[in-house]
């Protein structure tokens, strides 16, 4: 049998990685715990981030003719995001601070939110655009499993602009498979 003297560099490096794993294991499993993230995820490049002209006043009321209102109160970002996820593949549940524009270009995908306890959802497909809820609702979107999903999505974005995050991250909800 090999022994290797009590000081040996091959023992200090054995100690280290198992002192590391002892230390970063817990860490990795808590954000596990706590994070579900995308799965497939293809990319999410940010296109556009700017801040709504607030010279006017904090606040943004537009009326306009053809029915459509928007109304922010305070600082507000928009944010243009296009998002690929592959088959089957998913966002991981979270959340946003906002309201957020969506228009599925191709594919299809299936929104859930954690407050669906059948967990149906809703199928939107190519050319199909919704409005997801924001405020913090948590949520998550399930790629096809034959086609996967490319997504261009708007954000409304409240806070400091610039600063702040337009996903939030949750953990697993538990109310549905």
């Amino acid at each position: 049998m090999h022994e290797h003297p009590p000081h040996s560099p091959r023992r200090g490096r054995r100690r280290a990685v198992v002192v590391s794993v002892a230390v970063l294991a817990p860490i990795v499993l808590a954000a596990a715990a706590f994070a579900t993230p995308g799965l497939n995820v293809l990319s999410a490049p940010v296109h556009a981030r700017g801040t709504l002209d607030t010279n006017a006043g904090p606040n943004l009321v537009i009326n306009s003719k053809s029915g459509v209102h928007v109304k922010t109160t305070g600082p507000t970002d928009l944010v243009t995001q296009e998002i690929r996820i592959g088959p089957g593949g998913h966002t991981g549940w979270h959340s946003h601070p906002g309201p957020v524009l969506v228009t599925v270009k191709e594919g299809s995908l299936r929104l859930i939110y954690a407050d669906d306890t059948n967990c149906v959802g809703t199928v939107y497909e190519a050319g199909d655009s919704f409005v997801d809820r924001g405020d913090e609702n948590t949520h998550i979107a399930y790629a096809s499993a034959f086609t996967g999903v490319v997504l261009w999505s708007t954000y409304f974005v409240p806070g400091t602009p610039a600063t702040t995050g337009f996903r939030i991250d949750a953990p697993d909800p538990g109310t549905c498979c």
